[in-house]
């Protein structure tokens, strides 16, 4: 097991999409590819840069002033982010925008015809994996879906509670999210959220989780596995098995938080952790294979992201 260390290197380049991922006048890192992610700013909220995932290459992609950007998630292709939003939405909301990989073309995802012109509010925007929509959560609660070939906008369930946090199966016929549910009787104050899936065509859910404060759910790139994140408490990742039906808490030893990444092909997972009940403070890579992982790349203190707001690209 291989183990390196390297301290945060900030250097400023334009990434533009198309290219190679990482300029031939710097190092290559450790484990390739580009995170985005959101940060807390003193004087500008938050906001979304990108860098190399050992820390270097660093690029603001958003400078809203007052507004802030946040909950980036990359293309298929990697050309692309989208985002929520404070900038020009309703009062008390927000809303979904668009730009591309270098922070160019800023735009609202859809205008709302029903709002004053104003773009859709929304969240937690992720693409789907043939880039023909994007999956977010509704303000007014529920799961919707933006199709780019219509232009349109349509609500997967009917729902007087929030459903959140949306995540594609690989084929793009399923989402998996967190709800409230099973929970919505209970009569319990807190988190109140498990995890689903639901077949798009068919709209029938499966019940993942039964802790009643998971969240983040991400799948596996072969469609086996779902990891998410206890979200209350002292903040673990678990992985989901679907063949076994069984769950597994993937570091016992550490703090972690915004759940898991994976990598495009399946073989690594990244995880943002610490040792410390603290903000995590380490970028830990895995060799992924079958349920079994092994740990072979940390960066530490790369990046402090606000709202679990970060996504891998690789």
């Amino acid at each position: 097991m291989r183990v390196s260390l390297f301290p945060l290197v900030i250097v400023g380049i334009l990434f533009f999409a198309g290219c190679d991922l990482l300029d031939d006048n710097n190092p290559k890192p450790e484990v390739s590819g580009k995170i985005v992610f959101s940060t807390n700013e003193i004087a500008n909220g938050t906001q979304i840069y990108k860098m190399n995932t050992d820390g270097s290459n660093i690029v603001k992609l958003t400078n809203f002033g007052n507004n802030s950007a946040f909950e980036p998630s990359w293309s298929p292709d990697g050309s692309k982010i989208v985002f929520t939003t404070s900038k020009k939405s309703t009062l008390h909301t927000s809303s979904i925008y668009l730009m591309n990989a270098d922070g160019s073309n800023k735009r609202p995802m859809k205008i709302n015809s029903t709002q004053i012109g104003l773009p859709y509010t929304g969240g937690s925007p992720v693409w789907s994996p043939d880039g023909s929509k994007i999956a977010f959560e509704g303000r007014s609660y529920g799961i919707f879906l933006y199709d780019f070939e219509t232009d349109s906008v349509t609500r997967i369930a009917n729902n007087s509670w929030r459903d959140r946090h949306p995540s594609w199966s690989p084929d793009g016929s399923k989402l998996a999210f967190s709800t409230k549910a099973a929970l919505v009787d209970s009569g319990l104050s807190g988190f109140q959220q498990d995890i689903y899936t639901i077949e798009l065509e068919s709209g029938a859910r499966t019940r993942i989780t039964d802790t009643g404060n998971a969240s983040y759910p991400n799948w596996s790139p072969d469609g086996r596995f779902i990891s998410y994140q206890i979200a209350v408490g002292r903040g673990q990742a678990y992985l989901y098995d679907l063949e076994t039906d069984s769950h597994k808490l993937l570091l016992p030893d550490f703090r972690t938080s915004g759940g898991v990444q994976w990598s495009k092909d399946g073989t690594m997972m990244f995880i943002q952790a610490s040792g410390y009940e603290r903000v995590t403070d380490q970028s830990r890579f895995y060799a992924f294979s079958e349920g079994k992982y092994e740990l072979i790349h940390i960066e530490l203190n790369p990046f402090k992201p606000a709202r679990g707001s970060y996504k891998w690209y690789n």
